[in-house]
């Protein structure tokens, strides 16, 4: 059905070969770039869904912002045709992308002007650094969808809706 290749950046950029879709809704009056934003637009989204539920199953209940933080966006046009998986926080002008590496890799956390952090947790504290450990929720995801193919399933069930819509 359709191939993905992925880069695994600071955004997850997903290109499709989308042959064998053209082939199926030949019969429609669909164009190639209607096509491609179509199967981009389905895998990117149920992606990011993937995204965000193994951060809910790998964080606390007080990670509200990076639950809903993974979104994508769909570019076709004569020079590329992908779909970019990115994590954006609530301030549109602020990236939610280190909190969540930090999350997923683990981090060490050091004061930038002064000594000791202070911070927190029922009581405060006072460190020289702080060690997050990693909770690897992003590979899983991917795999999970992405890379075990379960978009196909996906793919093949917005042919069949396209479909619908024109022969009924």
């Amino acid at each position: 059905m359709a191939d993905i290749s992925v880069n695994k950046m600071e955004q997850m950029s997903i290109t499709v070969d989308v042959s064998a879709v053209e082939n199926a809704l030949s019969s429609t009056l669909l164009n190639h770039k209607q096509i491609m934003r179509k199967v981009l637009s389905t895998i990117g989204k149920n992606q990011a869904k993937a995204f965000n539920a193994g951060i809910t199953s790998a964080t606390a209940s007080r990670s509200g912002e990076l639950k809903k933080s993974y979104h994508y966006k769909v570019k076709v046009n004569d020079f590329e045709e992908k779909v970019t998986l990115f994590a954006k926080g609530k301030d549109k002008s602020k990236s939610i992308y280190p909190k969540l590496m930090a999350l997923n890799y683990g981090a060490t956390i050091k004061p930038l002007k002064k000594k000791v952090l202070h911070f927190q947790r029922g009581q405060w504290y006072s460190a020289h650094e702080v060690q997050i450990r990693g909770r690897h929720f992003l590979e899983p995801a991917w795999d999970a969808y992405a890379g075990s193919g379960a978009y196909q399933k996906d793919v093949e069930e917005m042919i069949e809706k396209e479909l619908k819509k024109y022969w009924g």
